[in-house]
């Protein structure tokens, strides 16, 4: 019996392309699924960052009742392998147990570079900033600065009263 139509066997060469395109689904499959296991990642690596407060003494005295030139410097470094948002506007520092409130315009005032926005992997920030007229009356000052993803060492300091006022 002849057909009017070709009859063709099917090889696998046939399913060639067929194959091709499941393969090809697959792998755009396989790709979508590790970006979005990537994307949604709860817990992605916290970054590495270090930081450290300093004073150049430890004692300072009123004078004419205030206390002048309380200069506190302050780095953060980055220990890890990528760049990094130090986050520094999020920052807050605590001083005696309560949070500065002018701080967010303290720490992003004055001079600074690319580096308060992105910080390179290995390379640090370090300014200075004049807290006198927050430490103006005598005693002890236990001052810490904490960010979204760092925390200084407690700094320690005190002001005594002006003996030559009396």
């Amino acid at each position: 019996m002849s057909s009017a139509f070709p009859t063709h066997e099917w090889t696998p060469c046939h399913r060639l392309p067929t194959r091709i395109a499941l393969c090809h689904l697959a792998v755009s499959l396989f790709v979508a699924n590790q970006s979005s296991a990537t994307d949604s990642n709860p817990n992605p690596p916290k970054p590495k960052l270090w930081a450290g407060i300093s004073i150049p003494q430890p004692v300072y005295v009123q004078r004419g009742g205030a206390t002048k030139r309380v200069h506190i410097s302050f780095s953060v470094v980055n220990d890890g392998k990528q760049p990094v948002r130090p986050q520094l506007s999020e920052s807050k520092l605590i001083i005696n147990g309560e949070e500065l409130k002018e701080w967010e315009f303290i720490v992003m005032n004055g001079l600074s570079d690319d580096r308060y926005d992105l910080l390179p992997a290995g390379d640090y920030l370090h300014f200075l900033r004049d807290l006198s007229r927050y430490v103006n009356t005598p005693g002890i000052y236990r001052v810490t600065w904490k960010g979204p993803d760092f925390q200084s060492n407690e700094l320690v300091f005190r002001v005594l009263p002006d003996k030559r006022a009396k």
